[in-house]
């Protein structure tokens, strides 16, 4: 149950992130600068969607698609 926990915690962590880099995007936060772009703070919007929709029973699958989302942020 412990490591359910700490997956909880991860994901929650993680969307909270992604949803900030989306309005820091669309203009909402100011981090020293600012620098508006509707196509990235969609963007971080569904990469934010999709790690809410994580279920800790599919981690194989869940997996994989963390090393794409990986992938594809460090592409960016």
């Amino acid at each position: 149950m412990k490591k359910n926990k700490m997956w909880t915690k991860d994901k929650e962590n993680c969307t909270y992130y992604m949803q900030e880099v989306s309005e820091f995007f669309a203009g909402n936060r100011n981090w020293g600068g600012t620098h508006t772009d509707q196509d990235l703070a969609d963007y971080f919007k569904r990469i934010s969607d999709t790690i809410a929709e994580f279920e800790y029973k599919h981690t194989t699958k869940v997996g994989r698609k963390i090393q794409k989302l990986m992938q594809a942020l460090e592409d960016l």
